[in-house]
């Protein structure tokens, strides 16, 4: 038997296999792990993992999917594009030979809620999907549901 008594065990944390939906909004992140998977039909993916490391929800992880390799050629475009500007802030050349060097450092990301339909349970669920990358500012204060008030180094918006 295993004396727990003298633990600190948060009486909060979520039951293993769940996992927070977090709100719409902007969230600094670092890169923390990413690895490439092969997709059912074939493709190539790079999963992302991705720390939230100040604010509220400083601990939460988000996960991201870019399809390299992809029958559809939108789905395709989209995620080396994606690629691309993730190179560009972080400071890899692109086409990069590897992602050496993106972890750690900082990044905003716009995140936002999707519903979905549970393989295990039939029921509906929400989660979350990373809807952009921005360089991140420190001195910006990010909060879910806020909107970014600096302009992009490219000039662009989300």
């Amino acid at each position: 038997m295993a004396d727990l008594s003298n633990t600190q065990i948060d009486e909060n944390v979520p039951e293993a296999g769940s996992f927070t939906c977090l709100p719409e909004g902007n969230y600094p992140v670092v890169i923390i792990h990413d690895e490439i998977k092969t997709t059912q039909k074939g493709g190539k993916m790079l999963e992302i993992k991705l720390l939230i490391f100040e604010g509220k929800y400083k601990g939460e992880n988000l996960t991201d999917r870019l399809n390299l390799i992809n029958p559809s050629t939108v789905a395709q475009k989209i995620g080396q594009g994606t690629l691309k500007k993730l190179c560009r802030l972080t400071g890899l050349p692109f086409p990069p030979k590897d992602t050496e060097g993106w972890k750690g450092k900082p990044l905003t990301v716009k995140v936002g809620v999707t519903e979905f339909i549970s393989n295990t349970s039939g029921k509906t669920l929400k989660g979350n999907e990373i809807k952009g990358y921005r360089e991140y500012q420190p001195t910006e204060q990010i909060t879910s549901s806020s909107t970014l008030t600096s302009p992009s180094p490219s000039g662009g918006s989300w």
